[in-house]
């Protein structure tokens, strides 16, 4: 697993970090990206509750990537000044798409959950896959 850490400013915490890391295609990724993320965020001292969200977010992206594409997964986390976004891709060509959950069915509810807890919420298609990407605020709404 290769990590990158790159501060964009070294004089103003408010300057956005990246970090980034390749999961592989395995069930435990979920948990390694989940413990990632917890990280990094505590390490840029965002507060508790975005970081229990993100955390939980990721985790459904990424548990996404790992069910329906069987692909490695890059995990990129931004923070800016102002939100926090984070970003899974893998190489799978299939679009997303967010179904009505199946109440019989304990799976088929990660994309409801990122709908609801994150701020924005997105995918782009790229040449080699796809990117789905979440975004929460860093300041409080008005």
């Amino acid at each position: 697993m290769s990590t990158r850490d790159e501060p964009r400013s070294r004089t103003s915490p408010a300057a956005q970090r990246v970090i980034s890391t390749v999961l592989p295609s395995a069930a435990p990724s979920a948990g390694v990206a989940r413990r990632f993320v917890g990280a990094a965020l505590q390490r840029w001292q965002v507060a508790p509750p975005v970081i229990e969200t993100a955390v939980l977010l990721t985790s459904e992206l990424v548990t996404n990537a790992y069910l329906h594409e069987a692909s490695e997964s890059e995990l990129t986390v931004r923070r800016r000044a102002d939100c926090l976004r984070v970003e899974v891709k893998d190489t799978g060509c299939g679009t997303v798409e967010m179904n009505a959950p199946d109440v019989e069915c304990p799976e088929g509810r990660g994309l409801s959950i990122v709908s609801a807890l994150a701020d924005r919420w997105g995918s782009v298609s790229l040449r080699k896959g796809k990117k789905v990407w979440f975004e929460l605020a860093l300041t409080p709404a008005i």
